[in-house]
């Protein structure tokens, strides 16, 4: 007799606590995924530099790209809120405006993607090893683009022309991360990995995670704008070009398609051997 699990029933997904063994292997599924960028940081940042004149160079090559296609609209975005603006009745300053978007970039992007993959692991559990991998992918591809393609982000590069003129961003991060040193220690970072931005990269994943499992149209449009925030964030900070963006759309693309492939050859597996389960994949669109 076939064995059989409460997943060829349909979508339904268990909402029981997890056990400690569950806790645990989800804590080093999160560890790992985290890696990869850590690692690259500490490498890059303490051990073996990427090349600064390559990624100037490359940066200067995104900027004029950008230039001859009309979106270079980078210092346009950071110049326009350097005024005091009123927006929908709010008179947004600088200050407010940087710190406002220092502490989304440096906060949401570990807290908001964590409290999404807790949420997943929780609620939608067989749907978590299909997040999980294309999180992983996601990672990795990035981790090959900064080392194929250095890049100096906006607020670091020298150089650049904007409306004729020469033009520097505010580096609204260097308080924030500083020289990557605590107490005379070097900590590292990678400052070169500006291509793809993860920032945007993870945004994308979270909101289309959530996008799939919510049905309240509310809490969609809430979902689906956030990684437009992050994207907007990026920029006004001056940590992202717009193509770095493109760029994590395109890297997020590639590893889904990955980690799809790799979701049906488990499945495929799992069959064969008289587990009679759904795709993580079919399951979290089938909801």
């Amino acid at each position: 007799m076939e064995r059989q699990t409460d997943a060829n029933v349909g979508s339904k997904q268990p909402h029981s606590w997890p056990r400690l063994h569950e806790w645990l292997l989800f804590t080093a599924q999160v560890l790992l995924v985290g890696m990869v960028q850590v690692s690259d940081d500490i490498i890059r940042g303490n051990f073996w530099h990427a090349d600064p004149v390559q990624a100037l160079r490359n940066a200067h090559d995104v900027a004029t790209f950008e230039a001859r296609h009309g979106f270079f609209v980078e210092p346009a975005i950071q110049t326009f809120f350097l005024h005091p603006r009123s927006i929908v009745g709010l008179t947004l300053t600088w200050s407010v405006v940087s710190s406002v978007g220092d502490s989304i970039y440096a906060l949401c992007h570990i807290f908001v993607t964590l409290t999404v993959a807790i949420w997943i692991f929780l609620r939608h559990r067989r749907s978590f090893p299909l997040l999980r991998d294309v999180t992983l992918f996601t990672n990795l591809l990035a981790l090959v683009g900064y080392e194929l393609y250095p890049l100096t982000p906006p607020r670091l590069t020298t150089g650049l022309i904007w409306d004729h003129h020469a033009f520097i961003f505010h580096d609204t991060m260097r308080h924030v991360i500083g020289t990557g040193m605590l107490n005379g220690t070097p900590i590292g970072y990678n400052p070169l990995s500006a291509m793809p931005s993860l920032h945007v990269a993870w945004a994308i994943i979270v909101g289309a995670t959530v996008f799939m499992f919510v049905r309240s149209p509310f809490l969609r449009i809430l979902v689906a704008s956030y990684p437009f925030i992050v994207i907007f964030v990026t920029v006004v900070t001056a940590n992202h070009y717009l193509m770095d963006t493109a760029g994590a759309t395109g890297t997020v693309a590639v590893a889904a398609l990955l980690a799809w492939a790799v979701d049906r050859a488990r499945w495929r597996v799992l069959n064969r051997s008289g587990l009679r389960v759904l795709p993580a994949s079919r399951i979290a669109v089938g909801r």
